[in-house]
C-alpha cells in the first residue's frame, strides 16, 4: 500500500487510487457475501468507493484499511438491500471464462459444491457467516475480523469456531441431493 504525504497531524496519509487498486476486489466480493447481485455489485461498489473518496483522510490507522472498507461495505449493501428497486428478479450470471476451460463433469461437481456451501452458509446466523467469510475466505486476522465485526476478539474467535464447526459438519453428511439421486 502506497503512502502518499506525510501530515504531521494526522500522521501517514493513504492515496485513494492505491486504495482502490488494492482492495476493490476485496469490496466487491464484501458486497456479493451481503446479497448484493448482477448488476447492482458494481453500482454498490462505486457506492463504497466515493464514501471513501471523501472519508480516506479521516482514517487515523492504515493497518485498519481492510477493516474499515468493509464496514462501509457492509452499511452500503445494507441501504441497497433496503431500497424497493432492488427487490426484482435477478437473471442468472453467465458462467465464467475460466469454466469453458474445465470438463462438463468437473464444472457440475464445482458448480454444486459452492451451491451447497452457500446453501450451508446461509444457514448459519449473519455474524457467524462473516466472521466465517471474512476469516477463511478473505483471509483476514482474528484481529481484523473483530474489528470487522466491532465485536470483541474473543467474540470473534468463537464467531469463527462455530460456523467452522457448523461447516464441515454440513459436508460430513450427504448430500440431500445425492441420496434423492441415488433413490
Amino acid at each position: 500500500m502506497a503512502l502518499a504525504d506525510m501530515d504531521e497531524s494526522s500522521g501517514p496519509r493513504l492515496e485513494f487510487s492505491q486504495v482502490f487498486e488494492s482492495h476493490v476486489s476485496f469490496v466487491w466480493r464484501v458486497l456479493e457475501h451481503h446479497g448484493i447481485r448482477g448488476d447492482d455489485v458494481e453500482d454498490a461498489a462505486q457506492e463504497v468507493f466515493i464514501i471513501v473518496a471523501k472519508k480516506l483522510a479521516t482514517l487515523n490507522d492504515p493497518s485498519c484499511l481492510r477493516s474499515w472498507l468493509f464496514g462501509i461495505a457492509r452499511r452500503v449493501a445494507a441501504s441497497h438491500r433496503r431500497r424497493a428497486h432492488v427487490r426484482r428478479e435477478q437473471l442468472a450470471s453467465d458462467p465464467g471464462k475460466d469454466s469453458a476451460d474445465m470438463g462438463q463433469h468437473a464444472r457440475n461437481e464445482q458448480v454444486e459444491a459452492l451451491t451447497r456451501l452457500e446453501s450451508v452458509l446461509g444457514e448459519l446466523k449473519e455474524e457467524q457467516r462473516m466472521a466465517f467469510i471474512l476469516r477463511e475466505v478473505e483471509q483476514l486476522s482474528i484481529q481484523e475480523v473483530a474489528q470487522a465485526l466491532g465485536c470483541p476478539l474473543q467474540t470473534a474467535y468463537s464467531r469463527v469456531k462455530a460456523a467452522r464447526e457448523h461447516v464441515i459438519a454440513a459436508f460430513r453428511e450427504p448430500n440431500p441431493q445425492e441420496v434423492v439421486d441415488a433413490g
